[in-house]
């Protein structure tokens, strides 16, 4: 996972705990420094400037201080093993997890509309609907009530890993067996057939320039601009070819997390 803060900051959630890049040097957080886990799901700012931590066993916070405080769920709903975080513009954090999407005490399963128990992914769009990515799809819940059809019932979809909404609007899911556009109301989606080098996504992001930002699990990183993918992987340069996580930060730089 990458984020950069407002200060600047580039958060890195890995499999051995979190670190802040800044000024040159970095700064590391693990179980030792009251972490919930060293594997990192998902990184989020809230507006009170605390980075919210998405963790295997739990959701930590580190305060603009970077004091670490961490919240177990115990054995309820939604479980200890976070999988991502989103701010929603009320000031409410959602959490999902492996049994599911939580807010406050409002609680979101397969028994009452998502798609499937394991929810991946969360965002808030710009119309303040909040969108989960799950192991069958994706759901919108707005009001409390979840109003849209899994996207594998549209005709596709599959385990959903990430979910991005563009400058346009565009809400566009990174999935198993592709990416798609699945706002607007139309659906379209971007495999090797229409040329990417893989079909895992991991992340999507979008540069400055208005280009989509595409890491794949074994394909490294494509970039979608005026319809037409170019290809970044070993052969130019990048240490591997499973790129996890993506991230432009204000000086135009696009990080890359391996």
């Amino acid at each position: 996972a990458l984020l950069e803060a407002k200060d600047g900051g580039l958060w890195i959630g890995t499999e051995n705990g979190v670190s802040l890049y800044k000024d040159g040097k970095f700064t590391n957080f693990s179980q030792k420094n009251g972490l919930g886990d060293n594997s990192v799901r998902a990184l989020c700012q809230d507006h009170r400037g605390a980075i919210r931590v998405a963790t295997r066993r739990g959701l930590s916070s580190i305060s603009p201080e970077l004091k670490i405080s961490t919240m177990n769920f115990g054995l309820g709903l939604p479980g200890n093993a976070i999988r991502s975080v989103c701010e929603d513009r009320r000031g409410n954090i959602w959490v999902s997890s492996n049994e599911g999407v939580t807010c406050g005490n409002e609680f979101y399963t397969k028994t009452n509309g998502l798609p499937d128990r394991i929810a991946t992914a969360l965002i808030e769009d710009t119309e303040g609907r909040v969108w989960a990515g799950t192991y069958s799809g994706v759901a919108c819940i707005v009001d409390g009530k979840i109003v849209c059809k899994p996207m594998n019932e549209s005709g596709f979809g599959d385990l959903v890993n990430t979910l991005f909404e563009d400058s346009e609007g565009t809400l566009w899911a990174g999935a198993r067996d592709g990416l798609y556009c699945i706002k607007p109301a139309r659906f379209s989606a971007y495999t090797t057939l229409e040329g990417l080098t893989y079909n895992n996504v991991m992340c999507v992001r979008e540069d400055r320039e208005g280009a989509i930002w595409i890491s794949t699990w074994g394909g490294g990183v494509n970039q979608l601009k005026d319809g037409q993918i170019s290809t970044f992987g070993t052969t130019n340069g990048l240490t591997h070819d499973s790129a996890l996580a993506l991230e432009e930060t204000k000086d135009g730089s696009t990080w890359i997390g391996m």
